[in-house]
């Protein structure tokens, strides 16, 4: 049940995502309709309705007369047919006077029928609303005197047999009554064939008052409803191929591992706190939590080397280094960052110190320790939040001069022994990584150190890069790996409260969060 109202709750999402694309594609199939109903000439409908009768009534009282009436059904059926005669079509341009060719009589009239009401009903379709009526009008007077006419022929036909019958018949006294009754009916059936109107105008076509088509409201319904179509069908289509993860359920699901702690979109790109005067810049208060969640972790096992990565670049991961470093020494502990992403450094100009000499100018023995770590000032706190504390200078070594085999350095003894001199001399050691799946250099870096925080970012990682990375930490299952979630925008996926840009936790926070 809760994996139905899950699932139900990612499509809602996956739908409220894709709501521009959807109304885009309505607003368009709108305009559409609208535009090319405008560009349409005005065409207007005239219906005219033709009644037939059963003729059979009209000759009852002749007894057994060799008649080939129609029932009123084959009478319908039979007019409607009729009116698509050329004979007939022809009649009716001659009496429109040629102002419909035989073509557009053929395509604008239409015949449609109704048996239970015996009527047929002629619709004429033209560009203008005069016309329309007169064309309706001209069929269906064409189709009712056909009709007719076919009828009162059948009549004579039978009359005409038997005024035959009666010139056989002999003028015997016993012939007296057969000729009187065979004279009489020879002379209804003549009557019908002057008089017989089993067809007959029902109603006639009055002139249109507004145009059939185009019908832009109706259209542009019509066209909003197929845009919305085509919006949804593109939408899922986009959804089926956008593997990105934009929750951070999403993330944690596919990462399966424990969420240490979220960070900001709009805290992505510098040093949280950095040159702020109070300590609390933007975006400082998720790495306090990250701290605070890393000291909980600490109750099992000293944590004191940290190393900081992600999937692919442009992820967080030298920002969740750097300001976690910066919170770090805010509380007086003393902490090292390390800038090991030797492909594409980034930390020296984040927080504005000089590149060279550094990392691997230590390791390949070109400068000491000494000569690479530089000191960066942290600003302290004014609201009494660690009163008592030491603030310490955060201390950094930049990546140094560019090596050409990085993965080669990082896998030598000197980075163990490197790594195990400044553990001992810091209380906290960060180091931010090259991400894990373009290159190997981290892979190196992972068995030496405690704790591995992995930077995924909302809206960016997808879910094959997270699923890859969760195949290579599993070939290191003693290292302690921890994700951390970036780039989120929603309040509740940090559970923060902001009142005028400053951020303040809710009660309780630091409780509900920790791990």
């Amino acid at each position: 049940m809760a994996a139905t109202s899950a699932s139900s709750s990612d499509g809602l999402r996956r739908f409220t995502r894709q709501w521009l694309l959807i109304l885009t594609f309505a607003v368009l199939g709108v305009a559409a309709a609208v535009g090319f109903a405008a560009l349409q000439h005005k065409r207007y409908t005239a219906t005219a309705s033709l009644s037939f009768n059963d003729s059979s009534q009209d000759v009852s009282i002749l007894g057994s007369v060799p008649t080939e009436n129609l029932q009123p059904t084959e009478q319908v059926n039979a007019a409607a047919e009729t009116i698509k005669r050329t004979q007939v079509l022809t009649r009716v341009q001659r009496q429109l006077r040629g102002a419909l060719s035989l073509s557009q009589l053929r395509g604008d009239v239409q015949a449609t029928t109704n048996p239970e009401s015996d009527l047929v009903q002629v619709t004429a379709t033209t560009g203008g609303a005069a016309l329309s009526a007169q064309a309706a009008n001209a069929v269906a007077n064409q189709a009712v005197a056909v009709t007719n006419g076919q009828t009162r022929a059948q009549y004579a036909s039978a009359a005409h047999k038997l005024r035959a019958q009666l010139a056989g018949l002999g003028h015997g006294p016993g012939s007296a009554a057969a000729r009187a009754e065979l004279a009489d009916a020879i002379g209804r059936l003549e009557s019908l064939s002057l008089l017989a109107t089993p067809g007959q105008i029902a109603e006639p076509a009055r002139i249109p008052t507004s145009p059939s088509s185009p019908m832009p409201v109706l259209d542009g319904l019509i066209g909003g409803v197929v845009g919305m179509l085509i919006g949804l069908f593109a939408a899922m289509l986009r959804d089926s191929v956008d593997t990105r993860l934009r929750s951070s359920a999403q993330i944690k699901q596919v990462a399966d591992l424990p969420v240490l702690g979220r960070v900001r979109g709009d805290s992505l790109g510098h040093v949280a706190g950095a040159g702020a005067d109070d300590g609390q810049a933007l975006g400082l208060e998720s790495f306090r939590i990250l701290r605070t969640n890393l000291e909980f972790l600490a109750r099992d096992a000293p944590v004191k080397t940290i190393l900081v990565t992600s999937a692919v670049a442009e992820e967080g991961k030298t920002t969740v280094a750097s300001s976690l470093a910066y919170a770090s020494a805010m509380v007086g502990k003393s902490t090292l960052l390390v800038d090991c992403d030797l492909r594409h450094p980034t930390v020296a100009s984040r927080l504005g110190i000089e590149g060279r000499p550094g990392f691997t100018d230590c390791l390949t023995g070109r400068a000491d320790r000494a000569d690479v770590v530089r000191p960066v000032a942290v600003a302290g706190s004014e609201n009494g939040a660690y009163a008592g504390l030491q603030i310490q200078p955060l201390y950094c070594i930049a990546a140094g001069t560019p090596h050409a085999h990085p993965a080669e350095l990082l896998s030598s003894k000197r980075l163990i022994s490197f790594l195990e001199e400044v553990s001992d001399a810091y209380d906290t050691v960060i180091i931010d990584s090259a991400p894990l799946l373009p290159v190997a250099d981290t892979l190196e870096l992972l068995p030496n150190v405690d704790c591995v925080l992995l930077c995924a970012r909302a809206s960016v990682s997808t879910r094959n890069q997270l699923t890859a990375v969760r195949e290579t930490l599993s070939q290191f299952p003693d290292t302690l790996t921890r994700l951390v979630i970036t780039g989120v925008t929603e309040e509740a996926e940090y559970g923060q409260y902001y009142y005028n840009g400053n951020a303040k936790p809710r009660r309780g926070l630091r409780r509900r969060q920790r791990v």
